[in-house]
C-alpha cells in the first residue's frame, strides 16, 4: 500500500503532504512500533508499505476511518 493513501485514511481532513507528515508523527511516537516495523524491513524513505507492514500499523494504531465515514 502506498504510504500517502494509507495516511490519509488516518487523516482524511489534512492534505496529502499534512497527512504524512502527521502519520510519520505517529510512526516515532507509538512506542516499540518503529522498532516492530524495522524487522519487517521497513525504511522511513519507503513509499509503498508491505501487507506484514500494514498489519504493524494496524496493530499499533488501530485500522482507519473508511474513506465514507459521514459527518464526524
Amino acid at each position: 500500500m502506498n504510504k500517502t493513501t494509507l495516511s490519509r485514511r488516518y487523516f482524511p481532513h489534512a492534505t496529502p503532504q499534512s497527512a504524512l507528515r502527521m502519520f510519520n508523527r505517529y510512526l516515532h511516537r507509538a512506542k516499540g512500533l518503529l522498532d516492530e516495523l524495522y524487522r519487517a524491513y521497513y525504511r522511513p524513505d519507503d513509499r509503498h508499505l508491505t501487507p506484514r507492514q500494514v498489519q504493524i500499523i494496524y496493530a499499533y494504531l488501530g485500522e482507519p476511518f473508511d474513506e465514507d465515514f459521514g459527518d464526524l
